[in-house]
């Protein structure tokens, strides 16, 4: 939790609404060092639920918070929660008898975008909705467009110790990373196609920030998990090389995140010296041109025309040049 007092009750309610006797699980909020009634609206909580505990630390970020509460739970299965998202009534008690009967280390689930806050009637949970087929983690990945965000797995505790799966710490996009690792190294994975999960689109959040230090931070982020997924690649060979489909779907993940990072650079108010600095550093890695994004995840013309546009150093960098010369860098 980072300043999610006007959300806070909301997501709690929704996890204290379930299948499950108080007993039975637990809820640790981690506080990360906020600065508003965050806090206050935590302990309101807390005293009226047993099974609420709450963890506070200095403000060190998303990755730091969530290992921080992993390292704290006492459950058998762990699952990622973000204060201003909800989840559906009555669901967990399920998922975990499927997670247990299926020898599951990880059961995934259709996730609802939620827009103003407003969650459509038919928001809920269907019990008797059937599990698609146990795969291995690499399996699954090779044949589902899976979910980046980590709040879309209920993951077997153990499971992750033993892998030693953790998100990376002082870096944005660690969803992305952390949710790969998680997957491909799982023996066994299902899904639930109900939507369960409501994730909340917040004007407010913490990537939504405009300011210049922000956005260098996030763009140098992004390069960091460009790395990370070429790391990832060259240490799973032998399974993109035998798994089919595997190597096409990291390497559409990776090339995704090249492409995203040069239209937030094309945003950016940084400079044409920063934008042109980034952009040959894309070069020098090989990471330029975008081949693997378009496809099945990506589908359509526009990712198509876009990811041909930003491939083309004299189109992009001119386009960069011209936006930076009618939009000058902010200062800080």
């Amino acid at each position: 939790m980072y300043n999610a007092g006007p959300y806070l009750e909301p997501c709690v309610r929704s996890l204290l609404d379930q299948d499950l006797e108080p007993p039975e699980y637990e809820i640790l909020l981690v506080n990360d060092g906020s600065t508003d009634d965050t806090l206050q609206v935590a302990e309101r909580l807390n005293a009226r639920h047993p099974n609420i505990r709450i963890i506070s630390q200095q403000n060190k970020g998303q990755g730091a918070a969530r290992n921080l509460g992993f390292e704290r739970s006492q459950g058998e299965f762990v699952w990622f929660v973000d204060a201003d998202d909800i989840v559906a009534r009555r669901c967990l008690g399920t998922l975990l008898r499927i997670l247990q009967s299926h020898n599951l280390d990880l059961v995934t689930f259709d996730i609802l975008r939620v827009l103003d806050r407003t969650v459509p009637e038919g928001f809920g949970f269907v019990a008797d909705a059937p599990l698609e087929r146990a795969e291995s983690g690499v399996q699954y990945i090779a044949s589902h467009n899976y979910d980046n965000g980590p709040w879309g797995y209920i993951i077997r505790a153990e499971y992750l110790r033993e892998r030693n799966v953790r998100f990376v710490e002082g870096h944005w996009c660690e969803d992305g990373m952390f949710s790969l690792s998680a997957i491909a190294g799982a023996r066994r994975v299902a899904k639930l196609p109900v939507q369960v999960y409501g994730y909340v689109l917040n004007p407010n959040s913490t990537t939504s920030s405009k300011s210049r230090f922000h956005q260098r931070t996030m763009l140098g982020d992004f390069l960091y998990a460009v790395d990370y997924f070429d790391h990832f690649m060259e240490g799973t060979r032998q399974a993109m090389d035998e798994v089919p489909g595997f190597r096409k779907r990291v390497a559409c993940r990776r090339d995704s995140y090249v492409f995203f990072l040069l239209i937030r650079l094309l945003r950016a108010r940084l400079g044409y010296a920063y934008t042109k600095t980034i952009y040959k550093t894309l070069l020098a890695k090989g990471r330029i041109p975008v081949r693997d994004l378009c496809g099945e995840d990506y589908p359509g013309v526009k990712y198509r025309l876009l990811s041909s546009f930003v491939s083309c150093p004299v189109l992009f960098l001119g386009l960069g040049w011209i936006l930076n010369a009618l939009r000058p860098a902010k200062k800080e």
